[in-house]
């Protein structure tokens, strides 16, 4: 009894302070695990963890499974792309699968938009990477639990797997009283956010590093707009099929 009593309050005080979304039902939702298949306890805390969450299986490889709440999931070959891709179709083609994963994703950057989170891994160099579109609000958390690496949505599916206490960023919780903070950190020291435009990429090693895929200042300087009416044109073309996008996603509209 106290055992569980004591998981009910570390879940409680994890949604408390990092709530990744607001709680709704019908929200998207998804939860990514990476191990190393070669490690036998973390195949074994992998599996275990997997078990515990209740959502299907959008992927499943050997050290690299995505479950998720929804549908809203496009698939790569060696890899998923979560959320709402524009300009896409309901699964990539063998040569965008390819040119998406030789390019550790930033062809995504390039080719399209929307709101989405991407995990990919290269099957030969064990290369993965994890980027969060550019104008995404679909939550990027990172923890660790073991040697297992998690990314994943909503807050609430990580408490559900908490054996042990979390402990609070009181200077990062400080900060947030005075406004909205752009940060990697979050009121919980076992949480870290990637921010939109950037990609995580991890080795096998297990040496990680973030690069900024997206920065509106060089997008600007390798193709500028100089002409209004090219310009006004172009503005118009991406905000209707942005429009349509979301729209498509609601019959009723």
């Amino acid at each position: 009894a106290s055992a569980g009593a004591a998981r009910a309050q570390r879940h409680g005080a994890v949604r408390a302070v990092v709530q990744a979304d607001s709680g709704d039902l019908t929200v998207f939702r998804y939860i990514a695990f990476f191990w190393n298949t070669l490690d036998t306890e973390a195949e074994a805390k992998a599996r275990d963890l997997i078990r515990r969450c209740p959502w299907p299986a959008a992927f499943d490889q050997q050290g690299f499974v995505v479950l998720c709440s929804g549908d809203a999931v496009r698939r790569l070959d060696h890899g998923v792309v979560l959320g709402t891709l524009f300009e896409a179709r309901r699964d990539f083609t063998p040569e965008q699968s390819e040119r998406i994963l030789e390019t550790g994703g930033h062809h995504l950057i390039r080719a399209y938009s929307g709101n989405y989170v991407a995990l990919l891994r290269h099957p030969r160099a064990q290369t993965r990477w994890v980027l969060r579109g550019p104008a995404s609000s679909l939550p990027c958390l990172h923890a660790t639990l073991g040697s297992v690496d998690l990314y994943f949505s909503w807050t609430e599916a990580f408490a559900r797997l908490l054996d042990t206490p979390i402990s609070f960023n009181w200077t990062q919780l400080a900060r947030t009283l005075v406004g909205p903070l752009l940060s990697p950190q979050t009121g919980i020291n076992e949480i870290r956010e990637l921010l939109a435009g950037f990609c995580e990429e991890t080795q096998p090693t297990g040496h990680r590093v973030q690069h900024c895929y997206w920065n509106p200042i060089d997008l600007a300087r390798e193709d500028p707009l100089k002409d209004f009416d090219t310009a006004a044109q172009t503005l118009r073309s991406v905000t209707k099929s942005c429009i349509h996008a979301w729209a498509a996603q609601t019959p009723t509209l």
